[in-house]
């Protein structure tokens, strides 16, 4: 009998291990999939819209709206959106979606000791097949039915150049372009020529009022498309006559824009399993154009509370003197004196006393 009794109790303790177990293993294969949910989302996050930026034209983020070129992200409902469609999937709620923007300059350095602007150079006449970058003194080639390296076939190819120029005199700049073929050139992140098209060797140019002994950002976009090849950059200024911009007043990249994008998420069936994602990168040659995160409005509301903490400061119990109606019912003292009218000369002290109550408010 007591055989049989330690048996049943060895089945139904192994029969709760079991159990146990079975739900331990359960629980740790559905934790572990909404973790591998995160991770898959992630990595799409970071491959779609990464790659996207990275070699994007142009960057906004305005009001939680992220545009890259002609795609658009966006948080709708607990998903980021590209385009109106949904690029995460439902199991995966997406709390935060905010982009940042930070410039890092490099060390100072004197007045008009430039040395030139970056140029990357592409196989391709669509900025694809990159080949090289170098610092170019100035833009000033003729390649004539060549191309710039033995690399780069003679007939379609393009380069970007990048960086900034500085001013000499503040007033109105006109810049020129001369180019076989397409052009587009920025200045201080505003596109002041854009030809883009095959042409002859043509002069083309736009105008921009800039601050005097300052640095601009510029970038100038070429394009080769057949026959003939140059490219050119001037400027002009009521204090000098047009010219070539020198070497002395371009500098290649002296400071470096990067973009941080930050989206929070957690698992739909459990917010304990979340996790953080943090893209930051450079886009290659591309403008950045307004950054304006979402978190910067929120603040500006909290300040407005704190005034009303201020008005809080109980000035009202600082009306507790209005207390001192309380003195006012000491006036009814005086009258039982006038009752006790007998001891005159005795009771008049006793008013006397009767002010010091009202001292006290004072203090």
């Amino acid at each position: 009998m007591i055989e049989l009794l330690i048996g049943i109790a060895m089945s139904a303790i192994i029969f709760i291990v079991a159990a146990s177990l079975v739900v331990f293993l359960f629980g740790s294969t559905t934790k572990s999939k909404q973790q591998q949910a995160l991770e898959q989302t992630k990595n799409d996050i970071q491959t779609d819209i990464g790659n996207a930026a990275r070699w994007a034209d142009n960057v906004t983020f305005i009001g939680g709206v992220l545009q890259v070129d002609d795609a658009i992200y966006q948080l709708v409902d607990g998903a980021i959106e590209k385009n109106g469609i949904a690029l995460t999937p439902s199991d995966v709620v997406i709390t935060g979606f905010e982009v940042f923007k930070y410039v890092t300059a490099n060390e100072a350095t004197d007045p008009s000791t430039g040395i030139g602007l970056e140029g990357a150079y592409y196989d391709r006449r669509d900025f694809s097949d990159f080949k090289f970058t170098q610092i170019d003194f100035d833009i000033d080639f003729d390649w004539g039915n060549g191309s710039p390296h033995e690399s780069i076939k003679n007939n379609t190819f393009s380069i970007r150049w990048t960086g900034q120029v500085e001013t000499r005199n503040a007033g109105t700049y006109r810049f020129y372009t001369v180019t076989d073929d397409g052009v587009r050139l920025w200045v201080n992140n505003q596109l002041i020529i854009d030809k883009w098209q095959d042409q002859s060797s043509q002069e083309w140019s736009g105008t921009i009022p800039l601050e005097a002994s300052k640095r601009y950002d510029i970038r100038m976009d070429y394009y080769e498309n057949g026959g003939g090849a140059m490219a050119q950059l001037l400027w002009r200024h009521n204090s000098f006559a047009k010219e070539i911009i020198p070497s002395s007043q371009l500098y290649p990249d002296s400071s470096t824009a990067s973009l941080e994008i930050v989206v929070l998420l957690h698992h739909k069936n459990n917010t304990n399993i979340n996790d953080i994602l943090r893209l930051v990168f450079s886009p290659r040659g591309g403008v950045i154009g307004a950054v304006e995160p979402a978190p910067t409005p929120t603040p500006t509301p909290s300040p407005t509370a704190a005034p009303t903490v201020a008005a809080s400061p109980t000035p009202t119990t600082a009306s507790t003197p209005t207390q001192a109606p309380t003195p006012t019912s000491i006036p009814t003292t005086p009258p039982s004196p006038t009752t006790t009218a007998s001891p005159k000369p005795t009771q008049a002290p006793t008013p006397t006393p009767t002010p010091t109550p009202t001292l006290k408010p004072l203090r």
